[in-house]
């Protein structure tokens, strides 16, 4: 499904930017059509969806350029703000969705996927890829953040498993006690070898905003929680 979409939604943009003369391409000419993305996305996933679009369009080149998760988004304010022609399809974080919108980065889509297509996606998801009321940046894949174990770890300091009843979830107290019982200094030098718990990027808001919320808290309008 994942697939089907990310190859259905650079068809769309073929299209788009066909149709709104930015490229004056006729049927059967060359067109190679720049993908500025993350390189988060693995090269046989890459590979797969390039070969795939090619395929059913055989006059059309896909330019993958992957970048780091920082400098991609420095080279699409730079590129897209010098109106440069080197971008054609980019991977929208989505807190920037509104932000591109606002400066016309991004053309509608609304007329490119039927009702039925979007009843498919996360409400959250579609709601997130809108500004103003119009779908500008369809949905290609989404995450959740998720609490996993190591059931070798936990057997070995002889900790329960969690629950997999959500009325019996854990609360954050006492993730934190089996954090505790979980860590360990394997070779006695006084520092863990084994830590209870980790989260996988404390600088993401995203991923470190469920602690507060969990307890009540919720993030104002300066920022501040």
């Amino acid at each position: 499904m994942r697939t089907r979409w990310i190859v259905g939604i650079l068809g769309v943009l073929v299209g788009i930017l066909i149709g709104c003369g930015t490229m004056l391409a006729v049927a059967g000419e060359r067109v190679t059509l720049n993908v500025v993305v993350s390189d988060w996305t693995t090269p046989d996933f890459r590979d797969f969806i390039k070969k795939t679009y090619e395929a059913e369009h055989p006059n059309v080149t896909l330019n993958w350029q992957g970048m780091a998760f920082r400098p991609l988004f420095e080279s699409i304010e730079i590129q897209m703000g010098a109106e440069s022609p080197g971008i054609d399809v980019l991977g929208v974080d989505v807190p920037l969705v509104a932000s591109y919108g606002i400066r016309n980065y991004l053309l509608p889509l609304d007329s490119y996927f039927s009702k039925e297509d979007q009843e498919g996606w996360l409400p959250e998801a579609r709601e997130a890829s809108t500004f103003n009321g119009k779908l500008i940046a369809p949905p290609g894949r989404t995450s959740t953040q998720m609490l996993y174990y190591n059931k070798k770890l936990f057997q070995e300091a002889g900790v329960d498993f969690p629950s997999a009843d959500p009325a019996k979830r854990l609360t954050w107290e006492q993730v934190a006690e089996m954090a505790k019982k979980l860590t360990k200094d394997t070779n006695n030098d006084g520092k863990p070898d084994i830590w209870g718990i980790i989260f996988h990027q404390v600088s993401r808001p995203y991923q470190m905003l469920p602690l507060p919320e969990s307890a009540g808290g919720a993030m104002g309008s300066d920022r501040t929680v």
